[in-house]
């Protein structure tokens, strides 16, 4: 199980940085392990890795903030159609940023 998340406001981003944040300082997203595992075995994961020189894997914390990556997510995202809730997924790469936790 991780969660993918993404502060919503500056403050809470410096908060996430610290790992305290408040409640209500993060949009959460519960990814099931069937759900990660349709993430790397469809290539997505591997994908940004590669692309944007990132380590998203099973055991580290990762993150994506800059404009370019999270374009490129969305329309990687749409391109695979995934079986899973692509809807809530892009809506929650649409944000400013992109946040991957244990």
């Amino acid at each position: 199980m991780r969660t993918a998340c993404v502060p919503l406001s500056a403050d809470a981003e410096r908060r996430l940085d610290t790992d305290s944040c408040l409640p209500g300082d993060l949009y959460e997203v519960m990814l099931s392990d069937a759900t990660v595992d349709l993430l790397f075995d469809s290539g997505f994961l591997t994908t940004l890795n590669t692309r944007f020189g990132l380590l998203f894997d099973h055991y580290e914390d990762e993150s994506i903030t800059r404009p370019e990556q999270l374009q490129y997510a969305r329309a990687l995202l749409r391109d695979l159609n995934l079986a899973v809730n692509a809807n809530r997924l892009t809506r929650w790469i649409s944000h400013s940023g992109w946040h991957w936790r244990k």
